[in-house]
């Protein structure tokens, strides 16, 4: 294993939490505009189904994401392509909302740039 695809994902965690914590911070704020008429019961309860779904996502590509043995990877490169074609599979698959795809997409990333910098 690449001595730091355990760092990696430890990081990514972290990332994928604040991505968690976004999605929720959505949900208080269409609360906030049903609560004040901007938007219709209908709209918020629409919203929100999405944005739930979304974090289900989130938190699938987690547990996907832990379960991997990193041990088979020779690279961290290998690794996170790996992920991102098995996570593309699972939301289509699984009917989960692939509009959250490029945010996971981008936290991978983003983690992949931060750790290849601090090896």
């Amino acid at each position: 294993m690449v001595p730091f695809i355990k760092k990696y994902l430890r990081i990514l965690q972290i990332e994928l939490e604040d991505l968690e914590e976004d999605i929720n911070f959505l949900i208080e704020t269409h609360q906030k505009r049903v609560n004040s008429k901007e938007i219709t019961q209908y709209v918020f309860n629409e919203n929100l189904a999405v944005l739930k779904n979304e974090i289900f996502a989130v938190e699938r590509f987690e547990k996907m994401a832990a379960e991997i043995k990193s041990d088979d990877y020779n690279t961290i490169e290998d690794f996170i392509a790996d992920l991102k074609i098995r996570y593309k599979k699972r939301l289509k698959d699984s009917g989960l909302a692939e509009a959250v795809y490029p945010l996971v997409e981008r936290k991978l990333d983003k983690v992949y740039k931060f750790v290849a910098l601090n090896q």
